[in-house]
């Protein structure tokens, strides 16, 4: 692996446990280099950011490519729930949910504004996604679409953040999601 690669990667991790306020001589020092040596491949701490972000929002973006292609929606239920536990799945280390929460706490506004607007446009996506999903079963009706793809963000959102918050009880989490899922399930089918 070449030290930029190396680089990115360190600040991912610091960007999951410290947010913004990561120290670019934990990153040189997690890459066992001087901190001067971090800007002969980057131009300062925004630029190591913006990559490392933009990076991550890709990678996520064609997980869910991967999944609406490779799922066929022939039974409502069962198939959101198994998008439910990919979803979950993808976040199944605490860091990658801490470096998602952290993207829209970003101190400098100019990153921030950016990181939103990739958040908002990737939300937008997956919405639109969720919509052709429900269509089917919302009779064309564009509010109830949109309702039930907005719902189902908000149990994945929720359970992250359950997942974070019992961090140390894997067990306990997982019997929370599972009831959330449950209460889910029975306001929708």
């Amino acid at each position: 692996m070449d030290k930029k690669e190396e680089i990115l990667r360190a600040t991912f991790s610091h960007f999951a446990k410290r947010g913004y306020s990561l120290a670019m001589s934990d990153i040189a020092s997690s890459v066992d280099i001087k901190t001067p040596s971090l800007y002969s491949h980057f131009k300062g701490k925004d630029e190591i950011l913006l990559v490392t972000i933009e990076r991550e929002i890709s990678r996520y973006h064609a997980f869910l490519d991967s999944l609406y292609l490779t799922m066929t929606f022939t039974n409502l239920k069962e198939d959101l729930y198994a998008l439910f536990k990919k979803i979950l799945g993808y976040f199944s280390e605490k860091d990658l949910i801490r470096f998602w929460r952290n993207l829209l706490l970003v101190d400098q506004e100019e990153l921030r504004r950016t990181c939103s607007q990739q958040v908002f446009d990737l939300e937008i996506y997956h919405v639109e996604k969720l919509k052709k999903v429900f269509e089917p079963y919302s009779d064309g009706d564009l509010d109830i679409m949109e309702g039930r793809s907005l719902h189902f963000l908000a149990i994945i959102q929720a359970a992250l953040e359950i997942e974070l918050l019992f961090y140390e009880s894997e067990a306990t989490a997982e019997a929370y999601i599972e009831k959330m899922w449950q209460a889910y399930s029975a306001c929708n089918f």
